[in-house]
């Protein structure tokens, strides 16, 4: 047994370097006064170390030495522990598997044993240890004990732990991405890590594609071009690399990928790999191409549209305006038939003579809401700021004639001022209160208000009357060109007016609408959109 009185000399063996690495340590005595201050220095500098339990056993595994370290480290003072066995710091579940002994027949067989684990403190409280086991033989070989340096590794196990942790969370989540290839390379391109969604995108599972380089995925032209070292060039040298290109599956086929390459880089920045995410954007892209096409079809169907719409206009435009003079034509004669002929012509005659004139009249009306109707949809708007007020009263006194000799109430209320077309304005409102004085000509008392009210989001301009009203369950075709709801022997009409005054709200950015009953009046109600001043 070793002796803490016993002068020894440390003979490192196989490795001179630093104590943990020691291979082996043989002993040998020394009588010499300047031997014995070497081991008194030693000693003295053994029990100084504090980040290191350094200590020795006898050859039964016996502590015979305790330092200050071992101190700090385990919570045992020297008194406490010298003597008894080092077991004391296993778990117990390590004593039943014997394995204090198996270090000691192991350190003692080879010379050095060094292990990592769980160790228990006084106040049974663990660590984790890193531990090197040396024995230690005198002159003739023979085995005297061992020395034994802990060191408490607890903080880094936890940061192992954690960083192993991590990582396992990471390729789990990596593992269940399946939308997206992502994928390791190491600095020369080479794939060190697959996950399922690479998978199912390329092809290439795992072990058919880890080792290979990044470029099989690239199409034939691009790997002669250098794309692949490109790539990674650039995203070495910025950080990252984005991109969108086609590339190619294990089976050959293509697909039209987003590609972003980032550079990895360690603590001290050498460059250590790339992360390669991929996103396959085939569908996309293919509907990105079905738009496009769409579009340059509506763009050339717009076109035709637009130029026959043009067309039509300059036909119908042309053909109102011929019609416009046979027709005063047709009218003059009649004119001229029925002055000039009225005794001489039989009944029979003038009564024909009055339908063709009564035809005329028509025709001529007709070719005038046409005209109103073109002059409507290519009249571009002219915004001004307008008093309705006085607008309202310059149509009524337009329809001052047809008003002559009738019983008419009109209740004109406070209108406002409002951003619009002045002409197409005016064209509403002859429509509109035309329309007020022609479907109240059988009343004996005809009631006409135009005003307005406010809501939460519009004034809303009115014209309401007491005519014949209608169904609302017709009122859908009111604001159609040429639907009427009333035979032309009752009340005369194109069936226009409407229409053009519907096309004049909507371009201003109104809407426009009914309310009416059978017999009891119609109210026409519209707005002329944000313009609107409050």
């Amino acid at each position: 047994m070793l002796s803490q009185n016993r002068v020894i000399r440390l003979a490192v063996e196989n490795q001179p370097s630093a104590a943990p690495n020691l291979r082996s340590i043989r002993v040998e005595r020394l009588d010499s006064p300047n031997v014995l201050r070497c081991q008194e220095q030693f000693q003295t500098l053994v029990d100084s170390v504090v980040d290191y339990a350094i200590f020795m056993l006898d050859r039964t595994g016996n502590v015979i030495t305790w330092n200050l370290g071992a101190k700090r480290m385990k919570g045992y003072e020297a008194p406490e522990i010298l003597g008894q066995h080092f077991s004391k710091f296993y778990l117990e579940a390590d004593i039943v598997r014997g394995k204090p002994k198996y270090f000691l027949e192991l350190a003692a067989s080879v010379g050095r044993c060094e292990m990592e684990g769980y160790r228990v403190r006084k106040d049974g409280s663990t660590f984790w240890a890193n531990v090197v086991l040396t024995a230690v033989h005198d002159a003739k070989d023979n085995l005297l004990g061992f020395v034994k340096i802990t060191r408490d590794l607890t903080e880094r196990r936890k940061d192992e732990l954690a960083v192993r942790e991590s990582e396992e969370r990471f390729r789990a989540l990596l593992a269940g991405i399946v939308d997206y290839g992502v994928f390791m390379l190491d600095p020369r391109g080479i794939v060190t890590s697959w996950n399922t969604g690479a998978e199912r995108m390329m092809g290439y599972t795992a072990a058919q594609i880890v080792g290979k380089h990044f470029s099989c995925f690239f199409l034939p032209d691009d790997v002669e071009a250098g794309a692949p070292s490109c790539e990674l060039e650039i995203a070495e040298s910025f950080g990252n690399f984005t991109v969108e290109c086609w590339h190619r599956r294990s089976d050959g086929s293509r697909f039209w990928a987003d590609v972003t390459i980032s550079s990895l880089r360690d603590t001290d920045g050498r460059l250590t790999g790339f992360a390669k995410v991929t996103r396959d954007l085939s569908e996309r892209r293919e509907s990105d191409e079905k738009i496009r096409k769409l579009s340059q079809d509506l763009a050339k169907l717009n076109e035709s549209l637009t130029t026959a719409n043009a067309d039509l206009e300059t036909f119908s435009r042309a053909m109102a305006h011929d019609l416009n003079a046979p027709v005063r034509h047709v009218l003059a004669y009649t004119d001229m038939l029925l002055r000039d002929f009225k005794e001489t012509l039989p009944s029979e005659a003038l009564d024909h003579v009055q339908h063709v004139k009564r035809s005329a009249m028509r025709m001529s009306d007709l070719v005038t809401d046409l005209l109103d109707w073109f002059t409507m949809v290519s009249h571009p708007l002219k915004m001004e700021r307008v008093d309705l007020q006085p607008l309202v009263k310059s149509v009524v006194s337009e329809f001052a004639a047809e008003a002559l000799n009738r019983d008419i109430e009109w209740r004109i209320g406070d209108l406002f001022e409002v951003q619009c077309d002045r002409g197409l304005a005016l064209l509403i409102f002859q429509n509109l209160i035309g329309n007020a004085l022609k479907f109240t000509r059988r009343r004996d008392r005809a009631v006409i208000e135009i005003g307005h009210v406010v809501t939460d989001t519009d004034r809303v301009i009115f014209v309401r009357d007491n005519g014949v009203g209608f169904d609302m369950q017709y009122a859908g075709r009111l604001f159609q060109a040429f639907q009427r709801l009333h035979a032309q022997s009752q009340f005369e009409g194109t069936g226009i007016g409407l229409a053009v005054v519907t096309r004049v709200v909507q371009k201003h950015g109104g809407r426009i609408w009914a309310d009416a009953t059978p017999d009891s009046g119609a109210t026409f109600s519209f707005t002329l959109g944000e313009r609107t001043v409050k």
